[in-house]
Order: C-alpha cells, then structure tokens, then sequence
C-alpha cells in the first residue's frame, strides 16, 4: 500500500496528488511565504514517504522466508528467461523445425509489457552495484 502511495506522491511515474497538491495550493494560496510553506509540507510528506518505503525494502530483504525477500530475484529469473526464450530459445526451435520439416506452430508472446520490468531492475541494479562501489551500503 506504501508503494502505491508514493507512487501516487512522487516519481516520474507517479505524482498525482502531488501535482493535484501544487495546483490546489497555487489556487488556495495567494501570498509567496503561505505557498512555500505548503510546499515544504508536501515536500516533507513526500520524503517522509520514500523513507518508509525504504525501510520496508530492507525488511523485506533480510526477511528469512524465501516467499518475502525472493520475490525479486523471482520476476529477475522469469524476466530473463522469457528473453533467453525468446531470443534463443525461439530461433533454435525454428531451426529444428525447419530442419524435420514439421509444420509446428509454437507459442510467442509480445516482450514489450516485459521492458519496462527489465529496465527499471537493470537501473535499480546498476544503481546497487555503484552504491557498493561507493561504499554507501553499511552491511558490505
């Protein structure tokens, strides 16, 4: 439910209430000092947001069931073997039914609603991988 709050407060993806905010507080408001006030409470609602979500995430990856902290390695695992399928997988299936002379049909299925998964955990990956180069990350 966090999550979808803060998608709902901020991020390029999300922002909803808080561009309904802004625009509230600009027609509320009339002095500059009244709106910059409301402005950094918005903001502070916003951090205040993330931070939760934050340590929700390292929670949820210490946890000791497989069932809570796994389930991104899961959609890691399903992503890339639906790629592995459908760039490998597909052209030697083709080939050996070129090759035996069947007439098989085999299933495909669209990647696109796949890309936009793939490339947020390959950024939130790289993102980890400078962190610990960083040394930001406590634990390592």
């Amino acid at each position: 439910m966090l999550g979808t709050l803060l998608g709902l407060f901020g991020g390029k993806s999300g922002g909803g209430l808080l561009k309904a905010g802004l625009k509230v507080i600009d027609e509320l408001y009339e002095s500059e000092e009244e709106k910059t006030q409301a402005r950094m409470t918005l903001a502070a609602i916003e951090a205040k947001l993330k931070e939760k979500q934050l340590s929700i995430n390292i929670q949820e990856a210490k946890h000791s069931s497989i069932f809570v902290s796994g389930w991104r390695p899961f959609i890691g695992w399903c992503c890339g073997i639906a790629i592995a399928w459908h760039w490998i997988g597909v052209s030697i299936l083709q080939w050996i039914i070129t090759a035996t002379g069947s007439e098989i049909t085999y299933p495909t299925f669209d990647l696109s609603q796949m890309y936009p998964i793939i490339m947020g955990m390959l950024g939130l990956g790289f993102a980890r991988t400078y962190e610990k180069k960083q040394k930001v990350d406590d634990r390592h």
